[in-house]
C-alpha cells in the first residue's frame, strides 16, 4: 500500500462516514483519509486535491453514485473508484466498470475494506 496515499470516502450517511474514519485511523497508518457527506462536497473537494482512491455510496439524493462517478471520472480520468451500497449490483457490468474498479457491499467488515484498499491502492 502507497504510504502518504489519499482516500476519499463519500455517503450521505455521517455514521458510515465515522465508522470508515474509524477503521482507516486504525488499520491504515500513514494513509490520508477525508470523507464527504454529499455529491456536491465531493466534487468541490476533488477539485481541490488529488486522491488515489475514492469509496462512493451509489445511493444518495440529488446526484447518484454512479451520476457523481461519472463526473469525476470527466476530471480525474485515471481515478480509481469503489462503489459501496446497501443492496447487490443490478446494473449491467460493462457499464459498472466503465465508471468502477471494486464493489464495496454495506455492513461491509474491516478485513473487506481494508483489503478493498489495499487493492487499489
Amino acid at each position: 500500500m502507497k504510504r502518504g496515499a489519499r482516500i476519499l470516502y463519500v455517503d450521505d450517511d455521517d455514521k458510515s462516514c465515522q465508522l470508515f474514519l474509524a477503521i482507516a485511523n486504525r488499520h491504515l497508518q500513514g494513509v490520508e483519509v477525508e470523507t464527504a457527506t454529499s455529491a456536491e462536497e465531493c466534487l468541490k473537494l476533488a477539485s481541490e486535491k488529488d486522491y488515489d482512491l475514492v469509496l462512493v455510496d451509489l445511493v444518495m439524493p440529488n446526484i447518484s453514485g454512479f451520476e457523481l462517478a461519472e463526473k469525476l471520472k470527466t476530471q480525474h480520468s485515471d481515478l480509481p473508484i469503489v462503489a459501496v451500497s446497501t443492496s447487490p449490483l443490478t446494473t449491467k457490468p460493462e457499464e459498472f466498470h466503465e465508471r468502477f474498479v471494486d464493489y464495496l457491499l454495506k455492513p461491509f467488515s474491516v478485513e473487506e475494506v481494508v483489503g478493498k484498499i489495499k487493492k487499489h491502492l
